[in-house]
């Protein structure tokens, strides 16, 4: 084809209005699914304001347990109730003991509770918050943030989102909703399917090996329910399927199921704050990490001082100021078990 003037003005006309309005190159247009993805994704997540959900959890092993779950902005709050014990793994003698656990955050302190035990944990903060992962609304995103657990506030941080997809791939040529996250620290890929159906819920999560591509597990959602006003949708899985590959690398077990009571099933409804607060009764030992913790650091600081300050020792028959902070060491410590005992007992 002739070079003509109205083609070199043609050329010119289009570089001259990429240059002005930001020209895609291949390279962009091929990574536009990122954020296409993502924020279809993401958008179907941050919908959920608040949850109140009922469920089943069904362990490989063969135990039951009712589940109940409450969010409400970053706090969280999930009951279990094992109603069915299954079997122990090899080599351990079964109990017959059902557990049960308590854990809340409620913006301030994480608590964890074993009524089986009598027993509480309180820490400040949601470092020690254990709520698992497993729970039908944050099953699925397992892949954000891969090296850490996908604690619910995580998960409403978009730019752990845009982390998480920065080094994302597709898995197949021509597939946009397809795609590959991999961790870092591990030997593994995490292949996840979003369906557009579902307001980019992620259905289908398979963790494969990088070495051989071998699937080592799997999470599929069997169910799910849309939800929401129209412009404002979002999608809630309501059965997730999880199976993992047996020792014998042929075939897969299951590992759990996850079923939600659709009836009891309650999505962006006021929730109460006082339920993120555990009631503790009177007779529960408490255990309080941050008190003991400030409690050791001080202790570490006497004895630091004692040991870098206070020397030679004492003449005979006198006491050195060290043995005297050795001495009030041990009265704070005496002192700080009383006042614990009267809280307990107070309690």
């Amino acid at each position: 084809m002739p070079i003509t003037f109205r083609s070199v003005c043609l050329v010119a006309t289009m570089l001259a209005f990429g240059g002005l309005h930001g020209w895609v190159t291949a390279s962009d247009a091929d990574d536009g699914w990122k954020d296409r993805i993502r924020s279809a994704a993401y958008s179907n997540l941050s919908r959920i304001h608040s949850v109140d959900m009922t469920y089943e959890s069904i362990s490989g092993s063969g135990s039951v347990s009712n589940m109940k779950l409450m969010l409400s902005g970053t706090m969280a709050r999930i009951d279990k109730d094992e109603v069915k014990a299954g079997s122990p793994p090899a080599g351990f003698e079964p109990t017959g003991e059902l557990y049960s656990h308590r854990s809340s955050f409620n913006n301030v302190r994480s608590q964890f509770m074993e009524p089986g035990r009598k027993w509480v944990s309180l820490k400040d903060g949601n470092q020690g918050f254990f709520i698992p992962w497993v729970t039908p609304v944050n099953m699925q995103y397992t892949w954000v943030n891969i090296v850490d657990p996908p604690r619910w506030d995580k998960l409403l941080d978009e730019a752990a989102w845009e982390q998480t997809f920065k080094d994302a791939r597709l898995a197949e040529p021509g597939n946009e909703n397809v795609v590959v996250f991999t961790d870092k620290n591990l030997s593994n890929d995490a292949v996840v399917t979003f369906d557009p159906e579902a307001m980019y819920l992620p259905t289908r999560i398979e963790h494969i090996r990088k070495s051989d591509g071998v699937v080592l597990g799997r999470s599929v959602v069997k169910q799910w329910v849309k939800l929401g006003e129209t412009g404002q949708q979002f999608c809630v899985a309501t059965r997730i399927d999880s199976e993992m590959r047996s020792s014998s690398a042929e075939d897969f077990r299951p590992s759990f199921r996850l079923q939600v009571h659709e009836d009891e099933l309650k999505i962006n409804e006021p929730v109460e704050p006082a339920v993120f607060t555990l009631d503790i009764p009177e007779d529960y030992e408490v255990y309080d990490v941050d008190e003991v913790n400030r409690y050791a650091e001080k202790i570490t600081q006497i004895n630091t001082t004692t040991g870098s300050q206070f020397t030679p020792p004492a003449p005979p028959g006198q006491h050195g100021y060290g043995t005297i902070f050795a001495i009030l060491a041990s009265a704070l410590l005496v002192a700080a078990a009383f006042v614990k005992w009267r809280q307990l007992k107070s309690s």
